[in-house]
């Protein structure tokens, strides 16, 4: 998933429902999260972290939203416990590989 750096500070790391059947129906293992800057076209990205599948739905889809909660999405927000740092990111790419 890519989002914004900056939205993320506001709505955590999340996985729309739609994307999660998606990921599940081509049998994929989780979630890499890429971090962008403000730009339209960036040209450089930040992973930030990862998470196992199975972790994506731990909580129930929530209304999120960067700006207004007029314009909220539904989303699975990712428990921190959950996401996965530099290291361990490698080494569940590693175990899957």
């Amino acid at each position: 998933m890519t989002a914004q750096i900056a939205h993320r500070e506001r709505t955590g790391f999340c996985v729309p429902p739609n994307k999660l059947w998606a990921a599940r129906q081509r049998d994929a293992v989780g979630y890499l999260f890429v971090g962008t800057g403000p730009e339209t076209h960036p040209r450089e990205v930040v992973i930030q972290g990862g998470v196992r599948l199975e972790h994506v739905d731990a909580d129930p889809a929530r209304p999120t939203f960067v700006n207004s909660p007029r314009n909220a999405v539904e989303n699975h927000v990712i428990r921190p416990q959950h996401l996965l740092g530099p290291d361990e990111l490698i080494g569940f790419l590693r175990e899957v590989n």
